[in-house]
């Protein structure tokens, strides 16, 4: 009988195809503090920690000490190896099949001048260290790429949404950092790039409200910076949650991410 192929094998041959043979060791290099700029580029709604991924090593360069918040690890014992064991197995080809996706979306397809103007989307399951299944929104966008317009090195951020009992999704988006168009709800079964993203329900002004909400602010914070009042910001936060059918705010919020509306 052959043998059962491991899941961090499974994802090393997908990037094997866009790793660099060799590596400017200070070009790659990113510190802490930069790495916490970054994260501006990146809406979290729920419990969250980020690391960088590199491609030459095929391993975390990098990883945030909040991840002990989150699945209860020690970031010195996280690599792929033990982090990939853990992802629910039936899992494992979907995020095969997603990071494949990325990789011809950002070299067979995105001009190469666009590369670090897009972020990826999609979700998976993982067990924490107490074996306790959650689910985590993944987005992640490229540090650097070599000469070669291979991958140095990624920033990704694992935000905890099992809170949000959402279904998990089986799609893959790949979302503007500008003002570029997006590409959403993909599915990660075909090599298209054409479905065109889903239009929000949202006003503008809903739009800006649910952002601040996305950063952490409250009604009273968000009054202040919209000069609007109290009454108006609930007004706005109750038509966010009967426009996209959501119990909380903190669910509006993750589908309007994966969904890049904001």
């Amino acid at each position: 009988m052959a043998r059962k192929e491991t899941p961090e094998n499974q994802l090393k041959k997908v990037w094997r195809n866009h790793s660099p043979q060799w590596k400017d060791k200070d070009k790659s290099r990113i510190s802490e503090e930069e790495l916490y700029e970054l994260m501006g580029n990146i809406f979290c709604p729920g419990p969250f920690y980020f690391f960088v991924f590199d491609f030459l090593q095929h391993d975390f360069v990098y990883v945030n000490r909040k991840v002990k918040e989150v699945l209860g690890y020690e970031p010195e014992k996280v690599n792929i190896r033990s982090f990939t064991e853990r992802i629910i197995e039936e899992d494992i080809e979907h995020l095969a099949k997603c990071e494949k996706k990325a990789g011809n979306f950002f070299f067979n397809y995105l001009p190469k001048p666009l590369i670090p103007k897009y972020k990826v989307s999609y979700c998976f399951r993982i067990k924490d260290a107490h074996k306790v299944e959650k689910q985590l929104l993944h987005q992640s966008f490229v540090l650097g790429i070599d000469d070669r317009d291979t991958i140095l090195n990624t920033l990704v951020v694992h935000s905890d949404i099992t809170h949000l009992s959402l279904p998990l999704s089986k799609t893959i988006s790949f979302m503007s950092l500008n003002e570029e168009p997006h590409y959403l709800g993909l599915s990660p079964e075909d090599e298209a790039f054409s479905k065109p993203g889903l239009p929000s329900p949202l006003s503008q002004r809903e739009k800006e409200v649910l952002r601040l909400f996305a950063e952490g602010d409250n009604d009273q914070d968000i009054s202040k910076k919209l000069h609007l009042s109290v009454h108006t910001i609930h007004t706005h936060r109750n038509n966010i949650r009967s426009k996209l059918g959501c119990r909380n705010t903190a669910q509006a919020v993750a589908i309007a991410i994966r969904n890049g509306w904001i």
